[in-house]
């Protein structure tokens, strides 16, 4: 599998995108295509790049050689691209995300080329997920949305319920700890209180989301509280200048694993939807593992 063969499929996402902005009346405005260029390159042309080294690490951790035959749930999927780019690398893949209009890009991007990935509304705190048997869940810049901390303990809670005993989850979100705001490109202005770091960027000029950002420290202790063990923080730099920077880098990259053997009675995700750890549930059925 060559770098080329993703090619196509990143052309696909990028004409996808561009139709996704000029059915909103953006693509016709320099100044908002300017705001949105990035966007669409990181979700088209950037997304094998960005995160092959993502998947290359958790094959290494579960012992793995090939993403084939992998059942992914990819939690906050957003446009579906890195669901879109798990296909291609012969995953199964299940992409959650409330906002229906974005899933289409990756959806169409996905039909057209034949690839095993099906998008569902849904929030994270609330997936519509019915197996409990995924290898890998994915939180690709999506958990920092979930500004509530109860909803985010219940979003942590349904990560973990969803995977198999063993599975495994990957989350790359921005850091709270890099003095530049990933959002916005201004020094320290997400260090304010999130409504307040809205606000100032608004003054700005540089539009942001309501977002809640972690410290590694804090993210490493919010798995933890949801159960998950091995968590790994890693960065995909190489090299004693990547692990130097580990702490401050503009997102935080981990790696954490359900354990084994989950204890019966545990109350997964919520009071109003109690799921024990322990019980089994089958398989969706609509995740054939036969390509469309």
């Amino acid at each position: 599998m060559s770098r080329s063969d993703f090619a196509p499929i990143s052309a696909t996402l990028r004409e996808q995108l561009f139709d996704h902005y000029r059915a909103r009346g953006r693509a016709g405005r320099a100044s908002d295509m300017r705001l949105w260029r990035l966007t669409i390159e990181t979700n088209s042309g950037l997304v094998e790049r960005r995160f092959g080294p993502v998947l290359d690490r958790y094959l290494q951790a579960s012992g793995r050689s090939t993403a084939e035959g992998l059942d992914v749930v990819d939690l906050g999927c957003g446009f579906g691209s890195i669901a879109v780019y798990l296909a291609y690398r012969g995953a199964t893949v299940l992409a959650i995300d409330p906002d229906r209009g974005l899933q289409e890009v990756g959806a169409a991007a996905a039909a057209r080329h034949g690839l095993p990935a099906i998008f569902m509304q849904g929030r994270m705190e609330e997936s519509p997920a019915i197996s409990m048997n995924y290898d890998l869940a994915v939180l690709n810049n999506s958990s920092c949305f979930v500004m509530d901390p109860i909803l985010r303990r219940r979003a942590m809670a349904e990560t973990f319920r969803v995977l198999r005993p063993g599975g495994h989850l990957v989350s790359t979100n921005p850091n709270r700890s890099c003095p530049v705001d990933p959002f916005t490109g201004w020094p320290m202005i997400h260090w304010l209180p999130a409504r307040h770091a809205t606000a100032a960027a608004r003054l700005l000029g540089r539009p942001r989301s309501a977002v809640r950002l972690l410290s590694g420290r804090a993210a490493r202790h919010e798995l933890e509280g949801a159960g998950f063990i091995d968590i790994e923080a890693w960065a995909p730099a190489r090299g004693l200048l990547g692990r130097a920077m580990r702490p401050i880098a503009r997102y935080q990259h981990l790696l954490a694993r359900r354990p084994p053997a989950a204890s019966l009675g545990t109350i997964a995700w919520s009071d109003e939807h109690p799921t024990s750890h322990g019980q089994s549930t089958p398989r969706d059925p609509s995740l054939s593992r036969e390509r469309a």
